[in-house]
Order: C-alpha cells, then sequence, then structure tokens
C-alpha cells in the first residue's frame, strides 16, 4: 500500500516532470525559431557548416551539447524540436539525445566528488571517477555513432548531386531543392514536415506546443506514475537477485542498498563501513558501484522513459530506450567486473 509520504513524492514528480517537458519544449521551440544554434555556433566555431559537409555535427546538436552544461533535458528538448522541423534526421536525434547526459554530468561531477573523497574517502574518490569515465566512454561512444551517420549522409548528398544542408537563419535549408532531387532519406524528411504543419500551413515545422503537449503529456505522466509506483517492488527483486554475487557481504549490500535513497546515503553508509574495517577499500567501491548500477537502472525507467515519452513519438522512444539501457548495462557490467578483480585478489 503507498503512504502518504509516496503520494507527495509522486505528485511532486508529476509536476517537476510536467515543468521540464513543457518548458524544455517551448525553450527549444524559442530557440531554433529565432536561429540561435546557428548563430551562436558560427560566431564560436566558423564554418560549422562546411564540417557538417564533411561528416561532422549539426550545429542543433553542438548547441544541444552546449546547453546540457547545465540540464540535460533542456539539450535533450532542443534535440526533440529540431528533429519534428525536420533539421534533424532520426539517427542523429537518436544519438544526439543520448550523449547528452554526459555534459551535464560533468557540471554535477565537480560537485559530488569532493562529497564523495569527504564521505567515503579514496574508495569515494575511485568510485567517482570510474563513473565518470564510464559516461564519458558512452558519450564518445555515441558520438563516433553520429559521426558516421553525419559522413553517410553526407556521402549520399554528394551521390545524388545534392549540396549538404547549410543552416541559414529563415526557411529550411530544402526550401529551394525541388523534391524529385532530393535523396531518399531528406524526401522523407521533407514530406514528415510539411504533413506535421497541419490544415493551417503553418511554417513551424511542428505541431503547436500545446498540440504536443496534450499528445504526450498524458502517456507520460502515465508512465512516470506506473513506475513510481512498481519501484519499490523493482528495487526489491534487484535486491533480492543481487544478494546471490558472492564477493559482497551483508555490509557491501548495505551500501548498495542505500544507493536507491541517495548516492550520498550510500558513500556515507561505505565510508562507515570501511572506517570500521567491515569493508576494506575495495570491497566498499564495488559495492557502490553495485548500488549504482541497480539505482541506475530503476532510475532509467522511472524518470528517463518518462521525459523521453513527453518529447518524441513512441517509436523514437523505444529507440532511445533500447539503445541507453543496452549501452548502460554493458558499461555498468564492464565497470563492476573490473571493480571485482582487486575483490579477488584480496586487496
Amino acid at each position: 500500500m503507498v503512504g502518504a509520504a509516496d503520494w507527495r513524492g509522486l505528485l511532486y514528480g508529476e509536476l517537476l516532470l510536467v515543468v521540464t517537458v513543457t518548458t524544455g519544449l517551448a525553450f527549444g521551440k524559442l530557440l531554433l525559431a529565432a536561429s540561435v544554434p546557428e548563430r551562436v555556433m558560427r560566431f564560436l566555431l566558423p564554418g560549422a557548416d562546411e564540417r557538417r559537409a564533411k561528416g561532422g555535427l549539426s550545429p542543433d546538436l553542438l548547441f544541444a551539447i552546449a546547453v546540457s552544461l547545465g540540464s540535460s533535458r533542456a539539450g535533450a528538448a532542443i534535440v526533440a524540436e529540431a528533429q519534428r522541423e525536420g533539421r534533424l534526421s532520426r539517427r542523429e536525434a537518436l544519438f544526439g539525445t543520448l550523449l547528452q547526459s554526459f555534459p551535464g554530468y560533468v557540471k554535477r561531477w565537480i560537485v559530488s566528488f569532493p562529497t564523495a573523497l569527504g564521505l567515503a574517502g579514496a574508495a569515494g574518490a575511485i568510485y567517482s571517477v570510474a563513473v565518470l569515465l564510464r559516461s564519458f566512454c558512452r558519450f564518445l561512444f555515441f558520438v563516433a555513432l553520429l559521426r558516421r551517420e553525419s559522413t553517410r549522409e553526407s556521402r549520399q548528398g554528394r551521390t545524388s548531386d545534392v549540396p549538404c544542408p547549410s543552416f541559414v537563419h529563415g526557411d529550411s535549408a530544402f526550401a529551394e531543392i525541388p523534391d524529385s532531387a532530393l535523396p531518399q532519406q531528406e524526401h522523407e524528411k521533407g514530406a514528415s514536415r510539411r504533413t506535421s504543419r497541419g490544415p493551417a500551413g503553418n511554417r513551424g515545422g511542428a505541431l503547436p506546443l500545446f498540440r504536443t503537449l496534450a499528445r504526450t503529456l498524458p502517456l507520460a505522466c502515465s508512465v512516470y506514475a506506473l513506475a513510481y509506483l512498481l519501484s519499490p517492488s523493482i528495487q526489491a527483486f534487484l535486491q533480492e537477485k543481487g544478494a546471490s554475487f558472492p564477493l559482497l557481504s551483508s555490509a557491501g549490500w548495505t551500501v548498495a542498498a542505500a544507493s536507491f535513497a541517495h548516492v550520498n546515503a550510500a558513500l556515507g553508509v561505505a565510508g562507515g563501513a570501511i572506517a570500521s574495517g567491515a569493508l576494506s577499500t575495495a570491497q566498499g567501491v564495488l559495492a557502490l558501484l553495485v548500488g549504482n548500477m541497480l539505482a541506475v537502472l530503476s532510475r532509467v525507467l522511472r524518470q528517463d522513459l518518462a521525459f523521453w515519452l513527453g518529447i518524441f513519438p513512441g517509436r523514437m522512444v523505444r529507440s532511445l530506450f533500447v539503445w541507453n539501457l543496452l549501452t548502460l548495462v554493458v558499461t555498468m557490467a564492464v565497470t563492476v567486473a573490473l571493480a571485482a578483480i582487486p575483490v579477488l585478489r584480496g586487496w
């Protein structure tokens, strides 16, 4: 049965979801309508259009990465709006969204690293650096996929004798190119933009904001509520199945379980266990990483999935969820396996 405190937490989470989705989409629509990404990137990185024509990243993606230093959700919303306007292909938007998490984490890491060091000593510092490197590896992986996608599109443009798009102030870069001259993928994007204008023929290339929210927010809020109410059961199941992991003692599992509450709670428990001799530094690092893995998997269901449902169409959300989950599981499993080596050696 859900207690009163849980209902308050659910309502707070729902309100936060609605606010972040609404402000994110409105912010992205405003910036793109004013051609802010192109203006800023041309000023900071002259020749961005030429680099994109040779397989570089889109100015919209570069700008979204910069924005994600402050808020990864705002960066993802800019990517979603750019895709809706036809400025980014589906795969560019897919991988561009997934790499938004690292810049935002770098900002948090600057604050969280001293906290981890203070609460858990060397174990906290090693854990914090390991999570940062893990996130950086995923970032590089998605950047590589994006560059490959951009290179493939630029080659398609050259073989079709159609110049790659330059981002200019005003209308779409494809406005003066006849449909018959477009590569298939770009033709599909152009058709998508025309369809999304609606009966009034609006030139925004996207549904009006209120229509987008009316279509996506109910499903996003429903998924968030379901994941929130199921989280205690999911956490209990993960702890029960994970308890068979032989390298963690009962003290280690106490640290891992505390990660579901907050990372600082886990760091505090780990620091106390290490100070009392219940855990070695290597065991503390392993316990923190295992707890982080379990908490992240729960967070993906409760937060990331619900937010993506609020800004992307369903097919895109499925791809985001699969790619995000698979890369997280692989990188976290590798990190835990590496952390288990010192424990196995008795260090």
